[in-house]
């Protein structure tokens, strides 16, 4: 849909402030480690910052690449992750000597483990009901002092603007720190 996209040029956010990284295939990704992408993740969720992480592998990029419309999604990320070992092998080869892959499964169980030790209230949307109830029991055996302050599996379909704007509200109205969203 091409009313969604910019009509003027200007400098993609990650080149206006001055964020390290490299471009694979047609996407910026972020130059980081796990320590930094976890501080700013704590940061952001501490400050109730309305921010977001993608997590890209090569199936992100390639579809970036012919997606304009995914391709903005990833550009206006506050943090695109290197989250295939393809992905972080082309950053160790494009000037980040030392990139890891910084994958999305671990990254939420290292950022659950902190939130659970901060009284950060998490959030997940997506996925499937029993998905989330095996995710629900899992992260109690882990971190059994977690505040879990929502799990909504949505309807696998397009939402209508008031399903939308419900969700929202909820996400919004529970105060979580942090929302993981896996669609």
């Amino acid at each position: 849909d091409q009313a969604h996209m910019p009509t003027h040029t200007h400098t993609p956010l990650h080149e206006a402030i001055g964020r390290r990284g490299s471009l694979v295939l047609d996407s910026h990704i972020d130059a980081t480690n796990w320590d930094d992408a976890l501080a700013r993740i704590i940061d952001w969720g501490r400050q109730h910052q309305s921010r977001y992480v993608t997590l890209c592998n090569v199936h992100s990029v390639v579809t970036a690449s012919q997606d304009p419309v995914f391709k903005q999604v990833v550009a206006q990320a506050d943090l695109a992750l290197p989250d295939g070992a393809p992905v972080a092998w082309v950053m160790r080869h494009s000037g980040h000597p030392h990139q890891q892959r910084i994958n999305g499964p671990d990254l939420t169980w290292r950022y659950l483990a902190a939130a659970e030790k901060l009284g950060q209230s998490v959030f997940f949307f997506g996925s499937s009901d029993d998905t989330l109830a095996k995710l629900r029991t899992r992260i109690h055996q882990s971190f059994p002092r977690l505040c879990v302050v929502g799990m909504v599996s949505p309807p696998f379909r397009e939402l209508t603007p008031d399903e939308d704007q419900a969700y929202i509200d909820q996400i919004n109205q529970s105060g979580a720190h942090v929302v993981f969203v896996g669609l």
